[in-house]
């Protein structure tokens, strides 16, 4: 036909080189479509390890982070947690549970490192901790035998964690921390809180646990536990504080949710660089509770760089002539049993007492701490 010998006139001027070109040419098509290919299939492959991954992250990460009764025990409860960006796998935790007698165990804690590789120490530090709780121990007990069994099992990592007991026959939230912030306190027990002595944090090369703080939960009292990104997080390259933080706690009223609190901060800061976690209570209608704070401290002969006594009396309002005396009494105690613990009882006069480890009745020193 025409078409065809119109075409084999044209084949026949067309040089060699340009068919050379044209088969170079044709091979590269087929060879990017052929890459093309594989790429989208490894593509859709690496998607679904992603949300399986994602899948996985997400359980273990509810698993740290679990869902709250609005009430537990005598205690109006509600939590909340917000990651920095991206997945929610930073090292914040939190964990309120029941116990025996309508007791409510609370936990609130922060690992320092971040990502996927965090999850697995948080949950180390959550449950030992907890199970300390539950077996039935006070919240500076527990941190501090957690401590010790914890020592060396982060890596390079480290843990601070506040712990606390509500005992609603006693009206009270005793709590003890290892290097966390201590809880704002709003209401009839508010006050200035006594960092002095204040236990470091978990696996840091130091025993922990040495203090713990007995603090009466009254109807109208509320208590926020919270992780430090929520003071760390910056208005004009300040940190907010917990100053600011409980004044915005405040305002938010009497009957104010962990949600409120940590929204309130992202939408009053310039940026948030770290996880937010809260926690926060209030004493059901009608609760009771004892008049004063009591503040303990345990000191031990063996831990030669522990905590100093004279500063937590002074931070504690004890007059100096009662801090001298106290100082004699603990040498002489610690010289017989190598452990004691001093309880302030605060007020306009504070009270100071010095027991032994264990006490002179032979009780352990969790049950006392239960009965304040």
């Amino acid at each position: 036909s025409a078409v065809a010998r119109a075409l084999e006139n044209v084949a026949a001027v067309i040089p060699m080189w340009v068919w050379v070109a044209l088969g170079v040419l044709s091979a590269l098509v087929l060879l990017l479509g052929a890459n093309t290919f594989f790429a989208s299939a490894r593509t859709r492959r690496l998607e679904r390890q992603r949300s399986k991954l994602m899948e996985d992250v997400g359980l273990l990460q509810e698993a740290l982070l679990p869902a709250v009764p609005a009430q537990m025990g005598e205690l109006l409860t509600t939590v909340a947690y917000r990651p920095a960006s991206g997945l929610a796998a930073g090292g914040d935790f939190y964990d309120a549970f029941e116990l025996p007698d309508g007791r409510v165990g609370l936990l609130l804690g922060d690992v320092s490192g971040h990502g996927r590789e965090a999850l697995a120490k948080t949950a180390l530090v959550r449950f030992t901790v907890r199970a300390h709780l539950e077996a039935g121990m006070s919240p500076r007990e527990a941190i501090s035998i957690a401590g010790r069994s914890l020592d060396g099992r982060l890596g390079e990592d480290f843990a601070t964690v506040i712990a606390g007991i509500h005992d609603p026959s006693a009206g009270t939230l005793t709590y003890a921390s290892a290097g966390h912030p201590p809880p704002l306190v709003l209401g009839p027990s508010a006050h200035p809180p006594v960092t002095a002595a204040s236990a470091p944090p978990v696996d840091v090369g130091f025993p922990t646990g040495q203090r713990q703080t007995v603090l009466p939960m009254p109807e109208g009292s509320s208590v926020a536990l919270y992780s430090d990104g929520l003071i760390e997080a910056r208005i004009l390259d300040e940190p907010v504080g917990s100053e600011h933080l409980a004044t915005w706690l405040a305002g938010l009223g009497p009957d104010a949710t962990a949600k409120e609190l940590i929204d309130l901060v992202v939408r009053l800061t310039d940026g948030v660089r770290d996880d937010l976690a809260a926690v926060v209570l209030h004493a059901a209608p009608g609760a009771s509770a004892p008049a004063a704070r009591v503040e303990q401290l345990k000191l031990d002969v063996l831990d030669a760089d522990g905590p100093d006594l004279d500063s937590f009396l002074r931070a504690c309002g004890v007059p100096r002539s009662e801090r001298r005396l106290t100082g004699r009494r603990v040498s002489e105690q610690l010289a017989i049993t190598g452990g004691v613990m001093v309880e302030v009882r605060a007020g306009e006069h504070p009270e100071v007492s010095v027991a032994p480890i264990g006490g002179s009745d032979g009780k352990p020193s969790r049950e006392r701490a239960r009965a304040r």
